[in-house]
């Protein structure tokens, strides 16, 4: 497992994690902003060019800024590149002719995303993948499933239809380990904020200096109930992919693809005990 560590930490929060070696397996983000480009450069020189892996964080892929912001990362440093978000075969092929190694894809389907009702843009999930996954191999780039698992069923079926990786956010919110401190509710009981990125809250957070008639809120912003060690729903996750592997055959993680077929169906659970 693997972690995008969010594009909003101080210059000095980000030389201190990726100068330890809890960053081994950690993506740098950051936007394609020029305040972007120099603190990745300031953390970069205090790290001594630690950092291996940049996710490129931007809610619209296909964007010309984006692709020339890929090329200037490639020419300038020895990096992995990680970036999206789109959801079509023809954006996967753009960001992967401007050197990204990994495609992040999904618009929309964010646990907190709210881009489908405020802008009318996004697809299903599964849809993504299936499109995008064809085009990855054919020109060796891998794709991130980035949003819309709900239950660990969702990460088999996401690497089942072809991603290489999936991106869990709204599964691993409310945890004993999130940074958000808890609040109690009515009920006395622990409850953790969590917010999409694109919400009012992140906005005037994180980018306070934006023009707010400019920009409206495409995310949500809720208190969820507390749900102890993140280990916990790691093992759940977990424990699904391996069911999923002994009901198909697949003996690792890229057997899924070859082992898995997908049904359209009306109903996926017996709901008799639900009524």
């Amino acid at each position: 497992m693997g972690c995008a560590i969010h594009k909003h930490y101080s210059a000095e929060q980000l030389i201190e994690f990726f100068s330890s070696e809890d960053s081994v397996r950690s993506f740098y983000t950051m936007g394609i902003g020029s305040e972007d480009f120099d603190k990745f450069e300031k953390v970069y020189q205090a790290t001594d060019g630690k950092i291996n892996k940049i996710c490129i964080d931007v809610a619209n892929g296909y964007m010309m800024r984006l692709l020339d912001a890929i090329e200037e990362i490639k020419n300038r440093y020895n990096v992995v590149i990680m970036a999206g978000n789109v959801v079509t075969e023809a954006g996967v092929r753009q960001l992967a002719s401007a050197g990204a190694e990994i495609i992040k894809i999904g618009i929309g389907s964010g646990s907190q995303c709210l881009t489908r009702r405020v802008a009318g843009v996004g697809r299903p999930q599964l849809s993504t993948i299936l499109e995008c996954e064809d085009v990855a191999r054919e020109l060796n780039v891998q794709i991130c499933s980035d949003g819309g698992c709900v239950h660990p069923s969702d990460v088999s079926k996401a690497l089942g239809a072809g991603a290489h990786f999936v991106m869990l956010g709204g599964m691993f919110a409310g945890h004993d380990e999130c940074e958000q401190a808890p609040v109690y509710n009515s009920q006395g009981n622990l409850e953790y904020p969590v917010y999409g990125m694109s919400s009012d809250h992140a906005i005037n957070t994180f980018n306070s200096h934006q023009d707010s008639s400019y920009r409206t809120s495409e995310g949500r912003f809720l208190h969820i109930e507390g749900r102890g060690t993140i280990q916990n729903s790691i093992d759940q996750v977990l424990g699904g992919l391996r069911s999923t592997c002994t009901y198909v055959d697949a003996f690792k993680i890229d057997d899924l693809y070859d082992r898995v077929s997908f049904y359209r169906v009306n109903r996926q659970l017996n709901t008799k005990f639900e009524e």
